[in-house]
């Protein structure tokens, strides 16, 4: 016989509590489902779910849920007027995830989230508490409608001379841009004619060009190209226009990282014939130049450096570590442990040039499992072209050698691309099909342990920088400009980053892109670099020239189908002197909003 535990009821009084706690779970959702329901096990809680369809109507069949913490549960939704609901009653407090699974008529429909906040569907349940998951479903998208923002991004010419557009402050310039974008978004919503916006399977994708955002310095300190993101959400997440079926890139914003002086280590000390000093020091990610400056950071020795080579040295512990021996023009003294202040005769500054993908709407989808979809993404452009910058080299092939640009007031600065692309002079590059190794936890993982992965073009986080994302079940792959053919196939032939990846460094599983996207200032649709599935859509808006332009393509083969543009319309910003005073000092015409006739949206595949 088994004897209850302490603190455990006996099986009778089990179900007699079970029985009450039905009785009032039913009356609660016969009144509706904000009717509370109280536990019925004061150590216990419960925990409601709710389902409703987008359009308020009934469902055609009851829906499956499963709710996961130290146990599994699963059940079948009850009807209550138009909503699906059920109670766990009872429960164990705690976190509970919580997957669902709608059936016939809604099978493949969209799972939507009401809190996008979260990483996952999460909810807690308490001692004695009532919590309630709430979740709509919507039509999957079946059709895509591409809408163009075409507007010149190159740069203003005074006397022949050309410079950069907008104000030298960063946040003011932003602000401006950002104003000048919403007009445009909020022009394609409410007058652009064709626009599909009351239908809820097409999904409206809304394209700017590259360098939108730039400012007159030909780029922004890094630390405020988030501002530009945070700024359009205002509109995205607007009350008064529902953009949950809109998907936007707002062309790329261009950011600067300044490499002039770093810190190293010294770990060890030798002199040469001359009395010269011989430093060993630890590694330095952007390397060691000859005649850089070297000085303790907390006393008087320094010099410059005369001789580098990079070497392997042992650290204290006989691990092999990589570094940098240096001869410096003077005996100075130094001391083992010493940290040093390492400055460049000529300073260099990285580029990050950031596509930004963000969905419209307060609403985020739901993967069946549970866990959250993306609402955002950052693409990071590979590669830096000769028409990028300003400068002594601008469009001229020299550039590729001297690496000069005009950029934050520096006529004649080395660039340096983003780190980790594989572009010249990258330090860290990031080659698909690498290893690198972290140490932390993983989704469901309760200790943190050291992790192997895979480098790849997949960008499940939508920060990584990765070129391919998953949106709403939809797969896509974005190549900024240059990275749309930069790489040699030989013979005069190039490709993009994306088709590379995928005929020599994808991996079986890995979703195949549906939708190829190219916000670009000097590109076109390439036919040895379309990379999306047999019909899969490609779009291309490009801010070169004086007006900027776009174009968009079925993948039929070879150099694949124009889809048809159904309208344009131009955009005229509000305000007496709006045109005259303020938006020609970003851009030298005001573009304007072109529609194209929606398409089908492929079938997914996987490699």
């Amino acid at each position: 016989m088994l004897v209850p535990v302490a603190g455990e009821m006996c099986g009778s009084c089990k179900a007699k509590k079970a029985k009450e706690s039905r009785a009032k779970v039913q009356q609660a959702h016969e009144k509706g489902p904000q009717e509370a329901v109280s536990p019925q096990e004061k150590c216990k809680g419960d925990l409601i779910v709710e389902i409703t369809r987008k359009d308020e109507k009934a469902f055609s069949d009851h829906v499956g849920i499963k709710i996961v913490s130290k146990a599994t549960k699963t059940a079948d939704t009850q009807k209550s007027e138009n909503i699906e609901t059920h109670t766990f009653s009872g429960i164990e407090p705690g976190e509970y995830e919580i997957s669902i699974t709608p059936k016939n008529k809604e099978k493949d429909w969209r799972i939507i989230s009401a809190n996008p906040e979260s990483d996952d569907v999460k909810v807690t349940v308490t001692k004695g508490g009532v919590s309630t998951a709430k979740f709509v479903i919507a039509p999957a998208y079946k059709w895509i409608q591409f809408i163009g923002c075409e507007l010149p991004t190159g740069a203003g010419e005074k006397k022949g001379t050309p410079y950069y557009l907008g104000k030298k402050d960063a946040q003011a310039d932003i602000k401006k841009r950002c104003k000048i974008m919403k007009n445009a978004v909020v022009t394609a919503y409410n007058k652009a004619s064709d626009v599909e916006k009351d239908d809820p399977e097409v999904l409206k994708i809304f394209m700017a060009p590259e360098f939108y955002f730039r400012g007159a310095e030909g780029a922004y300190p890094i630390n405020e190209v988030s501002m530009a993101m945070e700024n359009l959400r205002k509109e995205t997440e607007s009350d008064e226009r529902d953009y949950s079926d809109w998907l936007f890139i707002f062309g790329t914003v261009i950011g600067y990282q300044k490499h002039e002086a770093t810190i190293s280590k010294v770990v060890d000390i030798e002199k040469d014939p001359t009395d010269k000093t011989i430093l060993t020091v630890d590694h330095v990610s952007r390397g060691i130049e000859i005649d850089s400056s070297v000085k303790q950071t907390h006393g008087p020795s320094a010099g410059k450096v005369t001789d580098v080579s990079e070497i392997t040295y042992q650290d204290d512990k006989g691990k092999d570590k990589k570094g940098f021996k240096i001869t410096l023009d003077t005996d100075a003294g130094f001391n083992k442990g010493d940290i040093i202040d390492l400055t460049r005769p000529k300073g260099h500054t990285e580029i990050l040039n950031i596509a930004l993908v963000q969905k419209g709407g307060k609403e985020n989808s739901v993967s069946s499992n549970g866990q959250r979809g993306l609402r955002q993404a950052l693409i990071y452009k590979e590669y830096i072209s000769s028409v990028d910058f300003l400068g002594k080299d601008f469009g001229k092939g020299d550039f590729y050698a001297n690496r000069q640009i005009d950029i934050h007031g520096d006529k004649n600065r080395t660039v340096l691309p983003t780190e980790g692309s594989q572009d010249d002079l990258s330090i860290k590059e990031n080659r698909p099909g690498d290893t690198y190794k972290w140490t932390g936890k993983k989704r469901g993982e309760d200790k943190e342990r050291e992790h192997t992965e895979r480098i790849s073009e997949i960008n499940k986080s939508g920060i990584g920088g990765g070129s391919v994302f998953t949106m709403d079940d939809i797969t896509f792959g974005l190549e900024v400009c240059l990275d749309h053919q930069r790489i040699s196939l030989g013979k005069g032939k190039w490709t993009g980053r994306l088709k590379d990846y995928y005929d020599n460094h994808a991996v079986a599983g890995e979703p195949k892109v549906q939708v190829q996207l190219i916000p670009s200032c000097g590109m076109s649709i390439k036919k040895d670099a379309i990379c999306c599935v047999n019909d899969g859509l490609i779009f291309n808006v490009d801010g070169a020239g004086k007006d900027g332009w776009s174009n968009a393509k079925v993948n039929t083969g070879g150099s694949g189908t124009f889809i048809n543009k159904l309208s344009e319309k131009k955009l005229n910003l509000s305000g007496k002197d709006w045109w005259t005073i303020t938006h020609k000092n970003y851009f030298q015409k005001r573009g304007l909003i072109r529609v194209y006739e929606k398409k089908r949206i492929p079938d997914k595949e996987v490699v």
